[in-house]
């Protein structure tokens, strides 16, 4: 028995689905089925009924669940103490991440590699997710900070529509700036302009990253996801080109092959930090040692 099988059925006695607890605990449906199985094999009774319109505890699962509640009360207190004031020199813990693609630039790695090296016994989850979906789950509470970026251009239509209900709920703190770039392999036409501009990107073939929300071009899309290799073959075979953040090509391109000449009249991107205001962890050592971690690095590093 572990600590995780125990929050399993607290969380199935919400919501009596294994999909879905499944979905809110991050695993897949047959590792939980199979957590589940091993409980029950070790306590040497059946916890829960399966159908097709659910779950449904029995009597043992009932009295075996009520003891997961207290266990997990008591382990709550326990993790809270850990994390208290007497322990700030060594925080530990875990931190859900939700990093939108755009935002996996070299400050990520540099950020993940400080966190470890530095403080060892917190443990961070990171999942990909578009910029509403991160404050989506943020205001959830299934994560705990999300990174994103997007164009100052962009800024009315991009915040006043999508995240004017959260201006109330949420920290967004600038971790850096980039600019975009239209990347394309060495023997493309457009290779040999020192700079481009949106007007000549009219009408040409190009390929864009799903949750790229400062590409605007106006012209012959061939692709659109987030698989590099793609958009590297499309460069390749059909002489398309892709806009993105520098520093996306700078992590994710050979400079031998492609080349990114920048969009002299697109505005910056910047990435941020974002957060819960109201957070019960808003002060907890944890937490803070990750916001000053993520402010220390931005101040230092030059992009």
């Amino acid at each position: 028995m572990n600590i995780d099988q125990l929050k399993y059925l607290a969380d199935l006695a919400k919501t009596s689905s294994i999909n879905t607890t499944a979905k809110r605990m991050f695993i897949s449906q047959q590792a939980l089925s199979m957590s589940i199985k091993r409980l029950e094999h070790e306590l040497g009774c059946t916890l829960l009924h399966r159908s097709k319109t659910g779950v449904e505890f029995t009597e043992d699962g009932k009295h075996i669940l009520d003891s997961a509640l207290h266990i997990l009360e008591h382990y709550d207190e326990m993790m809270a103490y850990l994390d208290s004031s007497q322990h700030k020199n060594n925080p530990r813990g875990k931190l859900m991440l939700g990093i939108a693609p755009a935002a996996t630039s070299s400050f990520l790695p540099d950020l993940l590699l400080t966190m470890h090296a530095q403080y060892p016994d917190i443990t961070l989850y990171i999942q990909e997710h578009t910029a509403e979906q991160i404050l989506s789950l943020l205001g959830d509470g299934k994560l705990d900070f999300g990174m994103f970026g997007f164009s100052v251009e962009d800024t009315e239509n991009f915040i006043d529509e999508s995240y004017i209900e959260f201006s109330d709920a949420f920290h967004f703190y600038p971790l850096y700036t980039d600019y975009l770039v239209c990347v394309m392999t060495k023997n493309h036409p457009l290779s040999v302009y020192p700079s481009i501009t949106n007007e000549t990107l009219q009408n040409v073939k190009f390929t864009q990253y799903a949750h790229n929300p400062i590409a605007r071009i106006e012209g012959l899309c061939y692709h659109v996801s987030n698989n590099t290799e793609i958009h590297q073959q499309f460069m390749r075979e059909e002489g398309t080109i892709c806009c993105m953040p520098f520093q996306v090509f700078q992590a994710a391109y050979d400079k031998n092959e492609f080349i990114a000449i920048p969009v002299s009249d697109s505005k910056p991107v910047t990435c941020y930090l974002a957060y819960r205001k109201n957070s019960d962890l808003i002060d907890s050592p944890i937490y803070q040692t990750f916001i000053l971690t993520a402010r220390s690095i931005m101040e230092t590093t030059t992009l």
